[in-house]
């Protein structure tokens, strides 16, 4: 069993997950500002393969709540069942499961949780070719479902990604401005521009930090800065070639892209979300 939270640009969330060498578990909630206030409960089951047997989802806020049950049978049809309480001023819940019929999973928007399934199916923490899908995505709060076409790309390690590792980039390789950005059915937002450059010379970081050459900026306590324009990681960890940035032990770089948007997500060893760009990183 794993506990997590995520801290997001618009809220927090945090989920218990189980997981087995072909099978996932996962109960959380989360809380967000936007486009209103409102909370939003889940429970998702993921059987062999890690392939969606249920997602139950309820949102609520003032005045309004709504509730999705979301199922897959053992001959891969899908279910929807959907009710909503009070006035709001957001799209219907539910929607057409034809649309999805060739769906495996469930993709619940902002949740990182449901970006595990085709990542530990697939083996993609350990290479491979693309792999193309499609979701049943369901966007929050309103609990609306539609198909989503989505890719994913093994990229590897961190530190061989030129730049940030988390970056979301735009199809012409152009870091993404997130203000004004809306999530897709990609489930996600666009995150920011990257890492900035700083002015000539070192930047201090915290109490025993040691900064590199010029330019570079020293990370948290215990760790050094390495060549210019790298990024230190977590204590521990060390720095790559210029222009890249360390992560922990053990994290994979997966690209994902739906649509417009593209993101370079760090992914642990369980093959859980450790950073996603524009969305949400682990506390």
């Amino acid at each position: 069993m794993r506990a997590i939270t995520w801290l997001k640009e618009r809220g927090a969330e945090f989920a218990e997950i189980s997981l087995g060498e072909t099978y996932l578990r996962a109960a959380g909630v989360a809380v967000s500002a936007s486009p209103l206030p409102y909370r939003l409960d889940y429970e998702l089951d993921c059987v062999e393969r890690f392939v969606t047997q249920r997602l139950l989802v309820r949102t609520q806020g003032a005045g309004w709540s709504r509730r999705l049950m979301l199922s897959r049978d053992p001959q891969g049809s899908w279910g929807i069942e959907a009710s909503a309480e009070g006035e709001v001023d957001l799209p219907g819940p539910g929607g057409d499961p034809v649309a999805f019929a060739t769906a495996l999973d469930c993709d619940l928007g902002e949740c990182p949780v449901t970006n595990t399934m085709p990542v530990l199916r697939h083996g993609l923490l350990r290479g491979g070719p693309p792999r193309d899908f499609v979701m049943a995505w369901v966007g929050v709060p309103d609990l609306s479902v539609q198909a989503s076409a989505q890719r994913y790309t093994y990229v590897g390690p961190p530190e061989a990604v030129p730049g940030p590792a988390g970056a979301a980039v735009d199809p012409a390789g152009a870091a993404v401005d997130p203000a004004g950005a809306a999530a897709g059915p990609a489930g996600a937002a666009a995150g920011p521009a990257g890492a900035a450059a700083g002015p000539a010379g070192t930047a201090a970081g915290p109490a025993g930090t040691t900064a590199g050459p010029a330019g570079t900026t020293a990370g948290p306590a215990g760790t050094t800065a390495g060549p210019a324009g790298a990024a230190a990681g977590p204590a521990g960890t060390a720095a790559g070639p210029a222009g890249t940035a360390a992560g922990p032990t053990g994290t994979t770089v997966i690209r994902f892209e739906s649509g417009t948007f593209s993101a370079n997500i760090v992914f642990d060893s369980d093959g859980l979300v450790v950073d996603y760009p524009g969305l949400c990183t682990t506390a």
